[in-house]
């Protein structure tokens, strides 16, 4: 109980077990891993979790997965993973807006899988870094007339 405290918290988001299975496979000596097979369910943990990345598999049924991007980046900055098949550069615009950081295609392959965690985890490193340092620079005073 106590080892996964260790470890950064990974939210899967899918309806289809065998996404979730798969991603335990690859990551479970990487990441807590927690799933959320409901839209409900994905925004009370991302609302309640200190998380540290998400895997959303976009083949959902029960709500538009873009939408849910949307609502999950007003919580928070970090990485978004979608599962897709959709690859198209409109799609990856509309997609990258809604809050998505990177993509894994739907036959999902583990090196693939590895180099996007790494990519992301390396983008939330340099974002934290820069909030440091934006936040150590002094802010201009404000004249006064």
């Amino acid at each position: 109980m106590a080892e996964h405290l260790k470890l950064p918290t990974l939210l899967v988001i899918s309806e289809n077990s065998s996404v979730c299975i798969w991603v335990k496979k690859h990551l479970d000596d990487q990441f807590f891993i927690v799933e959320a097979r409901k839209r409900s369910q994905a925004l009370e943990t991302v609302r309640t979790s200190a998380l540290d990345f998400i895997i959303l598999d976009s083949a959902v049924e029960d709500f538009d997965p873009l939408a849910l991007c949307r609502e999950i980046r007003k919580q928070g900055t970090m990485p978004i993973l979608l599962i897709t098949g959709r690859l198209n550069k409109t799609y990856r615009q509309t997609a990258t807006k809604a809050g998505v950081s990177d993509f894994l295609l739907e036959e999902l392959d583990a090196e693939e899988l590895a180099s996007c965690i790494a990519t992301g985890r390396q983008t939330q490193k340099t974002r934290q870094k820069t909030e440091n340092l934006s936040s150590k620079i002094p802010k201009p005073k404000k004249e006064t007339s």
